[in-house]
């Protein structure tokens, strides 16, 4: 066996001893990483950005089958799940669909080498030497024909004479359409023109994503996702990133994995799985419940516990969550209250056009655009939350009576004397499946009861906000605390990271206290 030109060649011109020693050297690198004195989510980082990338080169020079990858992906996955803690039962999908479908983005080798093998192949197939392109056109002929190779149905050729197809018929089926008013002809620049080459594994990637996530609908148990995020017309946050994968602890990172897929050593599960019969719940005796009865549903939590002088869990964890909007809120509030008078901004228009003689102002030289929120029309407001530590001992939290008449108790209040407006933002911590009913049932209840007991005078504006018992943030979420407070892309979206990462830990605590009656906390706060 020698090396020629970067590529393995066997004297009897087979593969196997080639395919042994890249097989050997991943199971030696595996070993060495599983030796490090890391956290799994940390293993898992090493193995998916240097393994996959010392086998890359591989993958491309070598004409290895698909099957051959299969089985080193197996390899790789009974790492990650014994790294990652993941649960036996739980769908491998969750390792490598995308972050917006709910998975951890980890390399596929056998994606891996479906594209790098198309890429060697259009390399030859644009290249500008003769014999280069020849041999490819010699090559896409024989697979046309069939001579494929024993086993195959396909072949990198055939894919990219298909995939470039579908490119072409797709930017016939969208070149000249307008789809807002910027002007007849007009064709917004992109940030990054592609190439043939990255159009076409654009598209390999996609289509690997959707099988992704179609094999995912075989688990019916699991997939409980599916109901509440790909509802969702734009989800353009990305949950489960390696960024908030390192900061969080191992133990809640295997919470937070399983709990996600349902795969937690719940009473259901255990009868599912044959290891118990007849588990019941811990704190209300009932058989057999599920995660979403420990986390938000137990009867004895909302029926005795609610009603004891201390505070329930899942008060707990509403208060928590609720604690690390109003320190945001009370931030931007000092902000705006200290800035000069307010003067409403002119509105820009889609389109902006130079007048003849006038120059071009280049990005960097235009004046940064702040879109208005509720709270920029006004310099004195206040804030009123209900969390029960910043009440007096004895006392009730009590709505402005000089904005309405009522007894209800929103989570907070924000109110502005000299425009006569109140915002007022109610903060639900349901399970993900329950965000839409539950977010329509607290709207249709704060509506009926402000707006029928409103002073003269005054504007109201109620923002439901929800975050899932499992951590899970609605787009809406995000969009309604930036239309009404104001926050920037960057303060939202890390108001956004704390108030999931608090919602888990706290579902954890729960989850560690499901049998424990006597349940005393203390406050959870976000990592700085």
């Amino acid at each position: 066996m020698f090396k020629y030109l970067g590529m393995w060649v066997q004297v009897d011109l087979r593969t196997d001893l080639i395919r042994q020693q890249t097989e050997d050297m991943l199971v030696e690198l595996l070993e060495k990483i599983d030796a490090l004195d890391l956290t799994g989510a940390m293993k898992s980082w090493i193995a998916n950005h240097y393994i996959c990338a010392k086998l890359s080169w591989v993958l491309l020079i070598q004409d290895f089958p698909i099957s051959l990858a299969k089985s080193w992906d197996v390899l790789l996955k009974r790492s990650y799940r014994r790294w990652l803690r993941l649960a036996k039962p739980a769908e491998p999908g969750v390792l490598y669909r995308s972050t917006l479908n709910f998975g951890l983005n980890l390399k596929r080798l056998e994606d891996s080498l479906k594209q790098l093998q198309v890429v060697k192949w259009h390399i030859l197939k644009t290249s500008q030497d003769a014999v280069a392109r020849q041999l490819y056109k010699r090559r896409l002929e024989l697979d046309t024909k069939g001579h494929i190779g024993k086993g195959r149905i396909d072949s990198p050729c055939m894919m990219i004479e298909r995939t470039q197809r579908r490119i072409e018929l797709d930017e016939f089926a969208t070149s000249g359409h307008q789809f807002d008013r910027s002007g007849l002809g007009f064709k917004r620049q992109t940030s990054k023109v592609l190439t043939q080459r990255e159009k076409i594994l654009a598209v390999l990637k996609e289509e690997a994503e959707k099988k992704l996530v179609v094999s995912a609908y075989r688990y019916e148990m699991q997939t409980n996702w599916v109901e509440y995020a790909l509802s969702c017309e734009k989800r353009e946050r990305k949950d489960l990133t390696w960024k908030k994968l390192l900061s969080y602890q191992p133990n809640l990172l295997a919470w937070t994995l399983n709990a996600q897929s349902n795969t937690l050593p719940s009473p259901d599960n255990l009868r599912r799985w044959n290891q118990a019969r007849h588990v019941t719940c811990g704190l209300c005796g009932r058989s057999d419940v599920t995660l979403g009865h420990i986390l938000c549903g137990c009867f004895w939590v909302n029926k005795v516990e609610m009603n004891l002088p201390r505070e329930s869990r899942f008060k707990w964890r509403h208060d928590c969550i609720l604690a690390v909007v109003v320190k945001a809120v009370r931030s931007i509030v000092v902000e705006v209250n200290a800035k000069k008078p307010y003067v409403q901004q002119a509105k820009r228009t889609g389109q902006q056009f130079v007048p003849e003689g006038h120059k071009v102002r280049t990005q960097s030289e235009r004046q940064p655009y702040r879109r208005e929120s509720t709270i920029d029309h006004a310099r004195d407001w206040e804030v009123l939350c209900d969390l029960r530590w910043e009440r007096k001992a004895g006392t009730e939290f009590a709505f402005p009576y000089e904005v309405a008449l009522t007894a209800m108790k929103p989570d907070l209040v924000v109110w502005s004397r000299s425009t006569k407006t109140c915002i007022v933002w109610e903060l639900t911590a349901p399970l993900e499946e329950n965000i839409a009913r539950r977010h329509a049932d607290k709207l249709a209840k704060y509506l009926k009861e402000l707006t029928d007991n409103v002073n003269d005078g005054w504007e109201l504006k109620i923002v439901c906000g929800e975050v899932g018992a499992k951590g899970w943030i609605p787009p809406s979420y995000v969009k309604d605390l930036r239309r009404t407070f104001g926050f920037s892309k960057t303060q939202v979206s890390r108001l956004a990271d704390d108030s999931a990462y608090v919602a888990r830990q706290c579902s954890y605590v729960i989850w560690l206290n499901r049998d424990n009656r006597n349940f005393e906390p203390a406050l959870v706060a976000p990592p700085q």
